[in-house]
């Protein structure tokens, strides 16, 4: 009779314990829609423990594959899988998945978070151009992140700013040159506390003849 009994409560508490890893393992997951004129996204994303066991394991997001459907039709498109990427969920402020035309051709491309950053507002996004040749998104694998852009339709350039740490800071500019998103220019500056007497060093660099060049240096005292 007690040995009946044992065996029904560990059935029960089998069964229990199975349906809730079914439970984790659906609300661990979640689909995101966005949409242009011509697809569909749906973005699927991934949830997890802050001690995922990564170094970046307090963040328990991530962005696990886009896949986007067209719209005339409702056909499968594509499907992409990103690269390692983490957010958190708690953030509500900066936005994860970003649809703009980046290459300023009239058609829609998108970005995906790289991580959540360590110093607003420099925030890294993995981006995919819609090359008309292939009709397929690719990513660029050349210039591969944009941090916190700034996109401007009317000039048609990329703005972009970028916190190395406390003491490093850099800002960019970006054109499209020969169907590429390519940098033409580059302000970086650093603090040399080092440096007797302490200053800030910035150095301005422009595209020229493929390769950024400096064309100026400033030096600006650190009062301490």
């Amino acid at each position: 009779m007690i040995t009946h009994i044992i065996h029904i409560f560990l059935k029960i508490i089998l069964t229990l314990l199975f349906i809730t890893m079914v439970m984790i393992n659906v609300f661990a997951q979640k689909t995101w829609n966005f949409e242009d004129k011509t697809f569909n996204y749906l973005v699927a994303v991934d949830s997890f423990s802050y001690d995922s066991g990564d170094y970046w394991g307090r963040y328990n997001n991530a962005i696990k594959s886009v896949t986007i459907f067209r719209k005339a039709d409702n056909k499968l498109f594509q499907t992409i899988i990103p690269p390692y990427n983490r957010f958190d969920s708690y953030d509500t402020l900066i936005p994860k998945f970003i649809i703009d035309d980046l290459n300023f051709d009239g058609i829609n491309d998108f970005l995906v978070i790289w991580l959540y950053p360590n110093a607003p507002p420099a925030v890294p996004y993995y981006f995919w151009i819609f090359d008309q040749e292939n009709q397929q998104f690719q990513r660029d694998t050349i210039v591969e992140i944009l941090n916190s852009p700034i996109i401007d339709h009317k000039r048609k350039k990329i703005s972009t700013s970028f916190f190395a740490c406390c003491a490093v800071y850099e800002e960019s500019i970006y054109k499209v040159k020969k169907g590429k998103i390519t940098q033409i220019e580059l302000m970086h500056s650093h603090d040399c506390i080092g440096c007797n007497p302490p200053v800030t060093v910035i150095k301005w660099y422009k595209l020229k003849h493929g390769e950024m060049k400096l064309v100026r240096k400033k030096e600006v005292r650190i009062n301490l």
